[in-house]
């Protein structure tokens, strides 16, 4: 009798652990693809803020910046690529830029 409620036990034991482990490799395999997708966003972010920033470095050629064949070319160079829409507007004091990058509108005001 003794023995059947250790085998028991030790069965119990073991359907504990391998639930344990189970539920934490699924976890686990969910916050590594959220980490995936979040790097990718943030890999994006700095892409378009690091293009904003040269524009305002390089206010006084913002004609030369081209866009075709969904990238945009600073005096024929590849600035950035991927861009879904673009649109340069002029005011009195300097330019609106709008840029649509993987689906996402950003803005920024450039001042001259």
């Amino acid at each position: 009798m003794k023995k059947s409620f250790t085998l028991i036990e030790i069965l119990f034991v073991i359907s504990i652990f391998s639930l344990l482990i189970i539920s934490s490799l699924s976890f686990l395999k969910e916050v590594n693809i959220n980490n995936k997708d979040i790097y990718k966003n943030e890999i994006n972010f700095l892409d378009i803020q690091s293009t904003f920033v040269f524009i305002q470095n390089n206010v006084k050629d913002i004609k030369s910046l081209k866009y075709t064949d969904e990238n945009i070319y600073f005096k024929n160079a590849i600035l950035l690529k991927n861009v879904n829409k673009y649109s340069l507007e002029k005011y009195s004091d300097g330019y609106k830029v709008k840029i649509t990058f993987y689906n996402v509108l950003y803005e920024e005001v450039i001042y001259e």
